[in-house]
């Protein structure tokens, strides 16, 4: 079994399209990290390419920000979705 991912920081969807991506200041730092995908509507994090989802953190969908972005920018707010970003050493994990 894997161990955890750990996170670093994380962010809402809503708060990224309230103050809109074109105008959010720490566009440029999340852009160049990995994150996981949390939904709190599921109460569980994305599984690769949004196929599902997992209440173990280990098994989720570790991805490049833009990438999570592309994937999620069409949900809506009853959606709940977060992006945790994943330490340094832990970006090439279960991609």
């Amino acid at each position: 079994m894997n161990e955890p991912l750990r996170t670093v920081r994380m962010v809402s969807l809503y708060h990224i399209k309230k103050v809109g991506f074109a105008a959010w200041k720490n566009r440029k730092w999340w852009s160049a990290r990995k994150v996981i995908i949390w939904s709190n509507e599921h109460g569980a994090w994305w599984r690769p390419e949004g196929k599902g989802y997992t209440g173990d953190r280990a098994d989720a969908w570790a991805v490049d920000f833009l990438t999570a972005w592309n994937y999620t920018q069409h949900c809506g707010p009853e959606k709940k979705i977060n992006y945790c970003a994943l330490p340094s050493q832990e970006r090439g994990r279960a991609e």
